[in-house]
């Protein structure tokens, strides 16, 4: 398991400048797709999907449909989401924190992707790394203060902290307020298998994504 969450997060300052300079303006208006289809609900998920956004308390039913024709197993979302949720609320140090999740077709995603800042779980064996291991949930919160998104495996493996993704984002519509995490989590979702979980930053607010949409939005109270 990763040990060495401030060194990393010391070293990584002067990537997170460069990226700044490259990625870190928010991503102009794009108009909401008229006549969207809304999503079909998912189990517990699904039945407060109507009222704007999902209570935290009811995430442990992911369901079948949203998880489909992916390799990512229910109990791996489960985990991501938890995880998700806590860093909603709680923050880091006492500030709000913003981050990304990608899970699932890992290859799709690293093809899509560059690793901007040193990678905290290279060399670290797969178990160390698993995301359903409680003892690693307060290291990916540390990490979470990094730019770039977390790539997970469908089978729960974290491969990597720090990824920023390089798809074209032309393609996607996304709600106007939204910023340029969430533009690129669409765009990736949407060529490759991937499910996108954002943690917006002003908010709290919890975005999933699929197929280049916002497939549901969690809220973490």
């Amino acid at each position: 398991m990763p040990k060495y969450g401030n060194a990393y997060l010391e070293k990584a300052e002067i990537w997170k400048e460069i990226a700044r300079t490259i990625d870190d303006q928010p991503a102009g208006p794009l108009p909401e797709p008229p006549g969207m289809p809304t999503p079909g609900p998912i189990g517990a998920i699904g039945l407060a999907a109507a009222n704007g956004g999902v209570p935290a308390g009811e995430v442990a039913d992911t369901g079948g449909d949203l998880l489909a024709g992916t390799d990512i197993e229910p109990g791996v979302f489960d985990a991501v989401l938890r995880i998700a949720l806590e860093i909603a609320r709680e923050g880091r140090e006492g500030k709000p924190v913003g981050t990304a999740f990608l899970v699932g077709d890992v290859d799709g995603v690293l093809a899509y992707s560059t690793q901007f800042i040193l990678n905290p779980f290279k060399g670290h064996t797969a178990e160390e790394r698993r995301i359903t291991n409680e003892e690693l949930a307060e290291n990916i919160k540390e990490f979470a203060m990094l730019d770039g998104a977390f790539v997970i495996s469908g089978d729960g493996v974290v491969e990597a902290a720090g990824r920023y993704i390089t798809v074209d984002t032309s393609a996607v519509q996304i709600p106007a307020g939204l910023g340029s995490r969430h533009a690129s989590v669409a765009g990736i979702t949407l060529v490759t298998g991937t499910i996108g979980i954002v943690v917006s930053q002003s908010g709290g607010l919890i975005k999933i994504f699929r197929h280049g949409e916002i497939v549901r939005t969690v809220s973490p109270w």
